[in-house]
């Protein structure tokens, strides 16, 4: 039974003394179902009794028997046949030792890749691209909000070839013509007042504020924010939410007496905001981090560090002792990590502490609004 612990470690024996022990409701963990892009090929084999092996989708690797009832598109005969444009619907139950026996997968193409195309062409920033050699800062149009891109070409160049890093290499692939190509783009803002995290469309442009780079203490973390960002583009996230969004629309305009200004944007009645999220913003956001979690271990990075990276990311000072429990997206990768990668072999990845001081450094001396204390902050 998969419990959580909070508590402190001694640095030498490594105990760990607990403070606090939660079990999980158990029917929330033994039953899952949901669809995720199939972005990489399934390990299955047919021995004449059935297929065997393992499919991965929506962040999980789903353990299949003969047992599984496989439903496959029409005029396709073998679940190994990999496209880019393959989802998978699946149930799947979880096992005693952590992994999940899928009992359905339906393998479905998606018929709308065009359509896809095209909204995500629609709905990209507007973007004003620096002018490296006046100095003169590019601009983000965004909504209401305007912000600046900071006019360094060796740290831009520098986000955009570690952020290309974390992109499947199967999309990475794709030539520029197909329309499932996404052309992925990262960009390191000037420190804004009303933005404390990274932000992204399914265009596939990332919005980078300079205060995360001084948050964050190394590659693996900023590997684990941007993965989460890259998941959500590559997953369609904004486009098959359309309706939700337009009905989070609906209740703020119906609850326009309690709306207040709070960090520069507008938001609800708590209680009406909160219940939408918990139904369907929260699930969101956990499906983008499982998912930029494999993409993380990919390419490389310990995903260990996503919980210390969005721990890092909401405080306003990381790094001080404090009792606080860890935030809710940061507890939910942690609980990730213990469930879904317990065969990931650890020992293998880095965390790029030496690359990231160099990016680090140069974020700081091409960002002059960011404070003394950000520029004097260690990095432990």
């Amino acid at each position: 039974m998969p419990v959580s612990v909070s508590g402190v470690e001694d640095k030498q024996t490594h105990v760990i003394t607990a403070k606090k022990i939660t079990v999980p409701e158990s029917s929330s963990l033994a039953h899952l179902s949901g669809q995720g892009l199939e972005d990489r090929a399934p390990a299955l084999s047919n021995d004449g009794t059935g297929w065997h092996g393992t499919a991965y989708a929506d962040g999980y690797e789903l353990t299949v028997t003969p047992k599984t009832k496989i439903t496959l598109p029409q005029g396709t005969t073998d679940p190994n046949a990999w496209k880019q444009n393959l989802w998978i619907a699946y149930k799947a139950e979880r096992q005693p030792d952590g992994g999940l026996l899928a009992t359905q997968l339906s393998f479905i193409v998606d018929e709308n890749v065009t359509d896809q195309q095209d909204y995500r062409n629609s709905k990209d920033f507007k973007i004003e691209l620096p002018d490296y050699d006046k100095q003169q800062p590019g601009k983000v149009h965004f909504f209401v909000q305007n912000y600046r891109i900071l006019p360094d070409r060796k740290l831009q160049d520098a986000i955009n070839a570690f952020g290309q890093k974390l992109v499947p290499a199967w999309q990475r692939a794709l030539s520029d013509s197909d329309p499932a190509k996404i052309h992925f783009r990262f960009f390191i803002l000037e420190k804004p007042k009303n933005l404390d995290k990274t932000i992204s469309n399914d265009a596939g442009t990332v919005l980078i504020p300079s205060q995360i780079i001084a948050k964050l203490q190394n590659g693996a973390q900023l590997a684990s924010l941007l993965s989460a960002d890259i998941a959500a583009a590559l997953e369609k996230d904004t486009y098959r939410s359309r309706a939700h969004k337009h009905a989070q629309t609906a209740i703020d305009l119906a609850t326009l007496p309690t709306l207040g200004l709070v960090g520069g944007g507008l938001v609800a009645d708590p209680v009406v905001n909160g219940a939408f999220s918990a139904e369907y913003w929260t699930p969101l956001m956990e499906h983008e981090i499982r998912v930029g979690l494999r993409y993380t271990v990919a390419a490389g990075y310990d995903p260990r560090e996503a919980p210390i990276a969005l721990q890092r990311i909401s405080e306003r000072h990381p790094g001080s002792k404090t009792d606080k429990p860890l935030p809710t997206l940061a507890y939910y990768a942690d609980a990730e990590l213990g469930f879904d990668h317990m065969t990931t072999d650890f020992a293998s990845l880095r965390k790029g502490e030496t690359e990231y001081e160099q990016l680090r450094n140069m974020t700081l001396a091409a960002d002059p609004k960011l404070s003394n204390k950000e520029k004097n902050r260690l990095s432990d």
